[in-house]
Formats: structure tokens, C-alpha cells, sequence
């Protein structure tokens, strides 16, 4: 009897642990699944910081969203429009965040946040 107990706690942990493992941000570098880039302000206009932003974004890897995704790429791309926005944003503060968004779920997470 105490076999069939443990054995059953053993079965009941493992399966606790790959449910917690299922539910982390496992997924959001598949080269399977679709993803799109976007950026966000509470701080600035749209126009002011998150337009370029997209722009480049959008320059560096397209409109659509694409197949695996290529943080480097747009990582590399927002990184040129920081350094040409600060001189624009002189004396103004606040932050930029950029999203990876996965397809068709929706699940979002903060790729990289520029501070002003």
C-alpha cells in the first residue's frame, strides 16, 4: 500500500511540474508560430515617439506577422531610432516600451523598453 502512495505522490508532482513548466513564456521564440512587434507610451503622443518607433520596426522586418520572428533585427533597428530620438526628445522624459506579440494567441511580452 505505501508503494501506491508514493508512487501516486510521484505521478501527482511530476504532473504539477510540467503544468507549471506549460505555462511560462515557453513559446514566444518558436520557429513555428507567427509574431509581430509593436510599440507603447502612456508618456509620449503617438506621433511624438511610438511612430518612429513602428517605423522602424516595420522598415526592419516588415508589416505582417512573420514566421519565428527576429528580435535581433527589430532590437537593432529600435536601438538606431533611440539614439536619433533623444536629441528630438531632449528635455522631455519618459519610456517606449517594444512588444513581441505571438499568433493567433495574442500572448504579449516586453521586449525592450527605451527610457528618455
Amino acid at each position: 500500500m505505501k508503494k501506491y502512495l508514493i508512487a501516486a505522490f510521484t505521478f501527482i508532482c511530476l504532473g504539477a511540474s510540467l503544468s507549471l513548466v506549460s505555462c511560462s513564456e515557453v513559446g514566444m521564440d518558436d520557429p513555428n508560430l507567427f509574431y509581430s512587434y509593436s510599440s507603447h507610451s502612456d508618456d509620449f503622443k503617438y506621433q511624438e515617439a511610438c511612430g518612429p518607433f513602428d517605423a522602424a520596426i516595420r522598415a526592419a522586418v516588415g508589416k505582417d506577422p512573420i514566421l519565428g520572428g527576429d528580435d535581433d533585427k527589430v532590437i537593432k533597428a529600435c536601438d538606431e531610432c533611440y539614439e536619433n530620438l533623444k536629441s528630438k526628445l531632449q528635455g522631455k522624459s519618459g519610456k517606449v516600451i517594444i512588444y513581441k506579440t505571438r499568433h493567433p494567441d495574442g500572448k504579449q511580452m516586453d521586449l525592450k523598453k527605451y527610457k528618455f
